[in-house]
C-alpha cells in the first residue's frame, strides 16, 4: 500500500488529523495521482449510492474535498487559472441509477471510450456562457450590447438608453416624451445572459436562448411585454397599471409588484412560472384581450405549469397545474449555477446545452436502457469549462463521445 493509499485509508476512517489531511488532498492534487483519485471517488460515490454496499460511506462533505482534488489537478496541469473552489454539493446518481449502472463494476473500467483526461481536454477549449446579448431598436438596427463601451448607447424618441458599468441595460424617458411607442428587443444567443432594466424600473434577467420585447415607453393602463425562453423579473410596483408577462399567446402572468421566474423554452414541455414573492395571476390564452381560459392565482413558493402544444395530452391542453416549487432550484441558474436535484439526465442535458452552445444526443443504446429518465442529485457552477463538467460527469459513470459539430452523445 503506498503512502497516499495509507493515508486516505487513514482519512476515511475518520482518524486523521487535520495535518494529514491536508496532506492528503496535496498528494490527490498532484497530476501522477489522479488516476488513483478518480478511482477513490468512483468507489465513494458507489458506496454512497449502494445501501447494501461493504465499505466506509464518506458523506457529502468529504466527496466534495475528493472532487476539488480532481479540479486543482486539471487547472494546474493546464495552467489555467485557478478555479475558486467554492462548496458545492456532489453530482451522482441516484441509488437506483448506481444499481442499473451495475454497483459491481466501477466506473472507470466500464469506460469504453477516450480516457476522462483526453475528454476534458477535447471539452476544455468550450468555455462556459457569459453575458451576450442583442439589442433590436425600433428601426430594426442591432447592437451588440457584450462589446458595446457603457455609457450612452441610443435614443429612441424621447428615450435615452444607456448600459452601466455593471453591464446593464437601463431606459431614461425625459419628461414630455412623445406618445409614440417604439419597440425594442433584446435576445441572449445561445451560451449567453444579459439583465434589463425596463423603462418602468423593473428588473429582469434572461437565461440563455431568450428573449424579450417591450416598449421604450409603458403607456395606458397596462405594462405589456413579451417573452421567450427564460426570464427572471423583479417587477416595480405599479397598481393602476398591471405589469403583463406574455409568452406565445399561450400563456399570460398579471402581476403588479414581485419577483417570478418564467421558464417559456419551446423545447419544454409546459411553461412554467414560478412566484419568489407577492402574487401573479397565470392565464391560460394571450391573458390580454378578455381571454376566458384558465387562470390561477399562485402563493409564495408554488409553481404553474401550463402545457405546451408539443406536449399537450387529451384533457390537459387548457389546464393550469399548481404544485408547490423548490426555489433554490428554479433560480439556480440566477445566482450562476446548475441546480439538478431531482432533474432528469435528458433535463440537465437540456441545461448544458444551452449554456455551453452544444448539441446533446443520446446514443439508441442509452435511450433503450432509460439513461434520460435517470435522475440526477447536487449541482455544480456555471462557471466552470465544459471540460470540468463532463470530467464530473465521467467520473460517476456518465460516458460520452464528441463529435463534429459540437456534439456530445451520451453512451451506454
Amino acid at each position: 500500500m503506498t503512502a497516499l493509499q495509507e493515508l486516505y485509508a487513514t482519512w476515511a476512517a475518520g482518524n486523521a488529523s487535520t495535518a494529514q489531511q491536508q496532506e492528503l488532498m496535496r498528494l490527490l492534487a498532484l497530476p501522477e495521482h489522479k488516476e488513483l483519485a478518480m478511482q477513490l471517488i468512483a468507489r465513494a460515490v458507489e458506496s454512497e449510492g449502494t445501501a447494501d454496499t461493504p465499505g466506509l460511506r464518506l458523506g457529502q462533505e468529504r466527496l466534495d474535498l475528493l472532487l476539488q482534488s480532481i479540479l486543482v489537478a486539471e487547472t494546474q496541469q493546464a495552467e489555467a487559472p485557478v478555479v475558486p473552489l467554492r462548496r458545492f454539493r456532489w453530482l451522482k446518481y441516484a441509488a437506483a441509477i448506481v444499481l442499473l449502472a451495475g454497483a459491481a463494476t466501477w466506473a472507470w473500467n466500464r469506460f469504453s471510450g477516450p480516457s476522462a483526461e483526453e475528454l476534458a481536454r477535447e471539452f476544455a477549449a468550450i468555455p462556459p456562457g457569459r453575458d451576450r446579448a442583442v439589442l433590436t431598436l425600433s428601426d430594426g438596427s442591432t447592437i451588440l450590447l457584450d462589446s458595446a463601451a457603457t455609457g450612452a448607447l441610443a435614443q429612441e424618441g424621447h428615450v435615452l438608453i444607456s448600459k452601466t458599468t455593471t453591464g446593464a441595460i437601463v431606459y431614461d424617458a425625459k419628461a414630455g416624451a412623445a406618445d409614440e411607442v417604439m419597440m425594442n428587443t433584446m435576445s441572449t444567443p445561445r451560451g449567453g445572459q444579459y439583465q434589463l432594466t425596463l423603462p418602468d424600473g423593473t428588473k429582469a434577467w434572461l437565461n440563455a436562448a431568450s428573449s424579450i420585447r417591450y416598449p421604450t415607453v409603458f403607456k395606458g393602463d397596462k405594462r405589456v411585454v413579451e417573452i421567450t425562453g427564460e426570464a427572471y423579473f423583479e417587477v416595480a410596483k405599479d397598481k393602476t397599471r398591471p405589469f403583463y408577462v406574455s409568452i406565445h399567446k399561450q400563456a399570460a402572468i398579471e402581476v403588479t409588484g414581485t419577483s417570478f421566474n418564467v421558464n417559456a423554452y419551446s423545447d419544454e414541455a409546459s411553461i412554467n412560472t414560478t412566484l419568489v414573492e407577492g402574487a401573479v395571476r397565470v392565464h391560460s390564452g394571450d391573458g390580454l384581450s378578455g381571454s376566458t381560459g384558465d387562470q390561477v392565482i399562485l402563493k409564495p413558493g408554488q409553481q404553474a405549469r401550463l402545457n405546451q402544444p408539443a406536449g399537450t395530452s387529451s384533457g390537459h391542453s387548457a389546464g393550469i397545474a399548481v404544485e408547490n416549487a423548490d426555489i433554490e432550484k428554479v433560480i439556480a441558474w440566477k445566482k450562476g449555477l446548475f441546480n439538478f436535484e431531482g432533474s432528469t439526465v435528458r433535463e440537465a442535458m437540456k441545461q448544458l446545452s444551452r449554456w455551453y452552445d452544444i448539441e446533446i444526443r443520446f446514443d439508441k443504446q442509452a435511450i433503450a436502457k432509460g439513461l434520460p429518465n435517470d435522475l440526477l442529485a447536487g449541482g455544480i457552477r456555471r462557471d466552470l469549462s465544459l471540460g470540468n463538467v463532463v470530467e464530473l460527469l465521467t467520473a460517476l459513470g456518465l460516458h460520452f463521445r464528441m463529435e463534429e459539430g459540437r456534439r456530445l452523445v451520451l453512451l451506454p
